[in-house]
């Protein structure tokens, strides 16, 4: 079943690590992703979700260039689609990380 945006909680996406993913940025690159991390935060409040970030680990040589944060539609068979703000973290050897944040 697709993960539904307003109640997605780091549960959900836990069992997704490592998992393939396609990414599609605006400028119409769509690149092959593995979810490398599911992070949780501290919560805010108890009647807040509570914040997590998903970390996609993208080929270097294959990371769009000159896009630093866009939204991202991220693909995947158990996922769904889904269009989520991506932000590219420094890249490190032949990976270029990019970081969703839920609060």
């Amino acid at each position: 079943m697709p993960i539904a945006l307003a109640t997605a909680s780091a549960a959900d996406f836990r069992p997704l690590l490592g998992q393939s993913f396609q990414l599609t940025f605006p400028t119409g690159a769509v690149v092959s992703a593995k979810l490398a991390s599911v992070d949780e935060g501290a919560p805010y409040r108890p009647d807040f979700r509570v914040p997590f970030t998903l970390r996609f680990h993208v080929e270097r040589s294959t990371s769009p260039s000159g896009v630093m944060q866009a939204v991202v539609v991220v693909e995947n068979d158990a996922a769904g689609r889904l269009e989520l703000f991506a932000v590219a973290r420094q890249p490190h050897d032949d990976v270029a990380p990019w970081d969703v944040d839920f609060n």
